[in-house]
C-alpha cells in the first residue's frame, strides 16, 4: 500500500459525534412515533413486519387478472428473449432475472416457467400456478399459439407489473384495515422497542457540512454534520434550516440506519431531516417536531405519491391522540410529517418557522 492509500485510510477512520453541549439535556428524550402491533398484553408492542403482518394477510386469489389480457401482442415472430434465472441477492426474493440473451426460434409456453417468474410477488406457488394458467388461457383465447409463444416474455413482464399493482393495492387495504380495527397503532413509545435519536453516532467522513459562507453549522443536534451521503438539494435545505431563528435543532436522518416508517410497501421510508421549533411556552425546551422528506422535481413519481399518502396517514393518526394520553413520559408535542419538493422547499420551511 502506497502513502496515498495510507492517507485515504486515515481519512476514513471512524469517529464518534455527540450532541452539542446546549442540547445534551435532550439525550434520550427525543422520541419519534412508529407503526406498532400488540399481539398480547404480555408480549408488549413490536414493530409492524411487512412480511408477517401485511403479506400473509393478502388474498392473492382475489387479484383481478382479467385486465392483463387488454395488452396488445406483437406479430413479430423472428426474435424472442430468454430469461436466465438465478438465486437472488435480496433476502426476500427467491428468484430474479440475472441477464437476458436474444435468440431466434420459438419460445415454449411454460406455466411452470411463468410461475417461477412471479413467485417473488405471489409467494404461494399453487396460487401462482393458477394465475399462470389463467393468464395463458386468456391470451390463447385472443391469439394463435405462435403469437402467444413469441410474446411470452412480454406477457410475463406485463403480468409482473400488473401483479405488483394488485399486491400494493391489497397491501394498502390490509394496512388500513388493521388501523381501523385498532390492531395497528401509530404510537410514540419511550420504553424498549421505541425509537429515540441516539446520543452518539459513528461516522467515517472527516468533511463537515458548513454554511455557504464557510461558517460552522450552528443548530444541528450533533456537534458536527458529516458531509456524506447528502445531495445538493438536501445540503441546501440543511443550511437553510440552520438559519431559522425559530428552529431549536435539526438532525440529518441517515438512510438504512436511523428513524424509519414501515408503511404498506416493503421498503421502509427513511426521511431526510428531523427538526424542532423552539417551545414558546417553555424556555429552553423544544416544541413541535417536523419530519421532512425532500424530493427533486424529477422524483414526482408513484413512489413519492406513496410516501405522501403514508405521511398523510401519520399526521391524521398523530392528531387523534396527544402523546400524554398514552401515559408516556413525554411532553404533549406534535409530530408533523411533510414531503417537500425542490420547487417549494424555501416556502414550506418559511411557513413552518414563520
Amino acid at each position: 500500500m502506497d502513502s496515498g492509500e495510507d492517507v485515504g485510510s486515515e481519512t476514513l477512520k471512524e469517529r464518534t459525534l455527540q450532541y452539542r453541549d446546549k442540547f445534551k439535556k435532550f439525550e434520550g428524550k427525543i422520541y419519534l412515533p412508529k407503526f406498532v402491533i400488540q399481539e398480547s398484553v404480555e408480549s408488549g408492542w413490536r414493530d409492524i413486519s411487512f412480511e408477517a403482518d401485511i403479506l400473509r394477510r393478502i388474498d392473492y386469489e382475489s387479484f383481478d387478472i382479467e385486465r392483463i389480457a387488454d395488452i396488445s401482442l406483437s406479430n413479430i415472430r423472428k426474435q424472442e428473449q430468454e430469461i436466465l434465472l438465478g438465486l437472488s441477492d435480496e433476502e426476500q426474493e427467491q428468484v430474479k432475472e440475472k441477464r437476458r440473451i436474444e435468440k431466434t426460434g420459438r419460445l415454449k409456453i411454460s406455466e411452470s416457467f411463468l410461475t417461477k417468474q412471479i413467485v417473488d410477488i405471489v409467494p404461494n406457488p399453487w396460487i401462482g400456478n393458477a394465475i399462470g394458467q389463467k393468464v395463458i388461457k386468456l391470451f390463447r383465447g385472443k391469439y394463435d399459439e405462435e403469437t402467444v409463444a413469441s410474446n411470452f416474455v412480454y406477457i410475463i413482464e406485463e403480468l409482473k407489473k400488473h401483479l405488483e399493482k394488485e399486491r400494493d393495492n391489497a397491501a394498502e387495504r390490509v394496512f388500513k384495515k388493521l388501523v381501523d380495527e385498532k390492531k395497528l397503532h401509530f404510537f410514540l413509545i419511550t420504553s424498549k422497542g421505541g425509537f429515540s435519536i441516539p446520543p452518539r453516532i459513528r461516522v467515517r467522513s472527516n468533511r463537515q457540512l458548513v454554511r455557504d459562507d464557510n461558517t460552522p453549522i450552528q443548530r444541528s443536534l450533533f456537534d458536527q454534520v458529516p458531509e456524506e451521503n447528502i445531495n445538493e438539494l438536501e445540503r441546501s435545505v440543511a443550511i437553510y434550516l440552520d438559519k431559522q431563528e425559530k428552529l431549536l435543532w435539526w438532525y440529518r436522518n441517515m438512510s438504512k440506519q436511523d428513524y424509519h416508517i414501515q408503511g404498506w410497501k416493503k421498503n421502509r421510508i427513511y426521511p431526510d431531516f428531523i427538526a424542532s421549533e423552539v417551545n414558546a411556552e417553555s424556555n429552553g425546551d423544544y416544541g413541535n417536531v417536523y419530519v421532512l422528506e425532500t424530493k427533486g422535481l424529477h422524483l414526482k413519481n408513484e413512489d413519492t405519491a406513496y410516501k405522501q399518502d403514508v405521511f398523510e396517514l401519520c399526521n391524521k393518526l398523530g392528531t387523534k391522540m396527544p402523546w400524554k394520553e398514552l401515559n408516556l413520559d413525554f411532553p404533549d408535542k406534535k409530530v408533523n410529517f411533510q414531503v417537500i419538493f425542490e420547487d417549494e422547499w424555501r416556502n414550506r420551511i418559511n411557513r413552518i418557522f414563520e
